[in-house]
């Protein structure tokens, strides 16, 4: 069992870093599951680009996937499973009936309750909630001590007794999607998808609590985790600042260590990337000093081209114009 990160800047090669390691591994072990996990938008896309350099033009034991769909493969499996994930629909028909019973209850969103839109500000709210393991007791707790801002603990208030009401209406059968992840973590062992299977995990900018102690039973039951950040080696440091433009990245791999460890897993040393994905100095440059100080200066190739719009609309026009005559004159 092992962590083994993959770093490096925007168009190193990560991806093609990860392509090269599970065709070669998977070649060399058929036995062994390798799951490309990537974000549910990526998918299709990523399954194209690996096929599109396998050197058979095929893949048997490399799937790849997202982690909601993995874990739909286990609940599939383990067909005994007593919980129904509601679909959004669902939720939104809850958040009504919870709104319903509960409306006057609210102290401060009372009168907004049945103005257009306002359930979807509340699903956005609980889904956050739920996404990042808030509690109705890490709520209760926050209202205590909010008592010196009135606002705030209104508002944590309505929160809480919104969060109340959508459990009860849930029961012990009904889940949401943003629990899928804890599921699925509580059951891996048992769906023997881990056994001998190797992780990578590409495309992802940082994990939620869910999904991090999911990682960290892959860890724990997996052969090897394999997974890819975007920071460049001299910014790999735990007391990277916060306005760093690798912040986020650094902070993601400090936590996916700290995870590796207690779940018994060796973290192995980084391998940074060096490809050199872009072909214009200019795109380099910008790759090397955008959000950063003291930078080399270049000289200007037309391949970045700056301009401002008056609204979202003109810049939408603007850029498919640009397509379109890009697509006209160099196919």
């Amino acid at each position: 069992m092992s962590l083994r990160p993959i770093l490096g800047p925007a168009g190193s090669g990560k991806t093609k870093k990860l392509f090269e390691t599970a065709i070669k591994e998977a070649g060399k072990n058929p036995e062994t599951m390798y799951y490309f996990l990537v974000p549910e938008q990526f998918s299709l896309q990523t399954q194209y680009d690996l096929l599109s350099v396998h050197p058979k033009g095929g893949i048997l034991n490399i799937d790849v996937t997202s982690m909601a769909r993995l874990a739909n493969a286990a609940f599939t499996k383990l067909s005994g499973m007593k919980h129904e994930f509601i679909p959004e629909i669902g939720k939104s028909m809850i958040i009504k009936k919870v709104l319903n019973d509960c409306g006057d209850k609210l102290v401060l969103y009372g009168r907004n309750a049945k103005h257009t839109g306002f359930v979807a500000e509340v699903k956005a709210l609980l889904s956050e909630l739920f996404q990042y393991g808030i509690t109705e007791e890490d709520l209760a707790q926050a209202v205590k001590d909010s008592e010196k801002e009135p606002m705030l603990k209104r508002k944590l208030q309505d929160a809480l007794t919104l969060m109340a009401g959508f459990r009860t209406c849930l029961g012990d059968r009904l889940m949401t999607n943003e629990s899928m992840y804890d599921a699925f973590a509580s059951v891996l062992e048992k769906s023997g998808i881990a056994d001998n299977a190797v992780f990578i995990l590409d495309g992802f900018t940082g994990f939620t609590p869910s999904q991090s102690n999911l990682l960290k039973e892959f860890m724990r039951l997996g052969k090897d985790v394999y997974v890819s950040f975007t920071i460049d080696e001299k910014s790999v440091h735990p007391s990277l600042p916060e306005y760093d433009v690798f912040h986020m990245s650094m902070e993601a791999l400090t936590k996916l260590e700290k995870l590796a460890e207690e779940a018994g897993c060796d973290v192995k040393k980084p391998v940074f990337t060096d490809y050199d994905k872009y072909s214009s100095e200019n795109l380099k440059a910008l790759e090397r000093g955008l959000f950063r100080t003291g930078t080399a200066k270049t000289t200007w190739d037309r391949s970045v081209v700056i301009y401002s719009a008056s609204d979202v609309t003109e810049e939408t026009k603007r850029t498919a114009a640009e397509i379109e005559r890009l697509v006209r004159t160099q196919g």
